[in-house]
């Protein structure tokens, strides 16, 4: 699918919103303006079935974006109970399933929630070696409780080729979330994911 629109800005109005259905997949979108010379260029993963709101900030284009390597997206759990918002955590090598989490890393990451979905997108690492991190996601709840559920991948990996990150579909099950209590902080918890990916 491909999409191009011209859509003229007033000086006075510095945000604009456009709307057009696509199907589910992996989008490279990218806005540029002529004057000033700003734009910006990201990834997105949409679901099928689901809506999704996309905001672009536009840069001045010598400011060099993050190369995104990795797309997560997945549905969430829907009751009358709040859920967690899961979050993207990382350890180092060292941690253990079923023990405690120890310090988490930084991790660069955007993360985003719609009412039925999350999507979280993961950058690059330059000066940290393939595969030498854990990386999880955080299915913390509101009482303030953690659930880190490792996610079966090596992170951090090179930069693909093609410049297009690698899409993730994990989706949180209520089975991943209704057991979470104080007993069960702070813990790695591996096995949970069923992944399936696209590229």
């Amino acid at each position: 699918m491909y999409v191009d629109r011209t859509v003229l800005v007033e000086p006075q109005r510095r945000q604009c919103a456009l709307e057009f259905d696509a199907p589910p997949g992996v989008y490279r979108l990218s806005a540029a303006t002529t004057a000033p010379q700003c734009s910006a260029d990201t990834f997105q993963y949409l679901l099928p079935g689901s809506g999704r709101h996309i905001a672009l900030t536009l840069l001045d284009r010598q400011t060099a974006a993050p190369r995104p390597i990795y797309l997560f997206a997945g549905t969430v759990p829907q009751s009358n109970v709040p859920y967690a918002r899961p979050a993207p955590i990382l350890f180092d090598q060292n941690a253990q399933c079923d023990e405690p989490a120890g310090k988490p890393l930084q991790l660069r990451a955007l993360t985003e929630n719609e009412p039925e979905s999350y999507y979280v997108t993961l950058f690059a690492e330059p000066n940290v070696p393939a595969g030498s991190q854990m990386v999880t996601l955080d299915l913390q709840k509101p009482a303030g409780t953690h659930h880190y559920v490792y996610i079966p991948m090596p992170f951090p990996i090179p930069v693909p080729n093609d410049g297009w990150p690698v899409a993730l579909r994990l989706d949180i099950s209520p089975a991943l979330v209704e057991p979470l209590d104080e007993r069960t902080a702070s813990c790695v918890f591996c096995g949970l994911f069923r992944i399936s990916s696209s590229k």
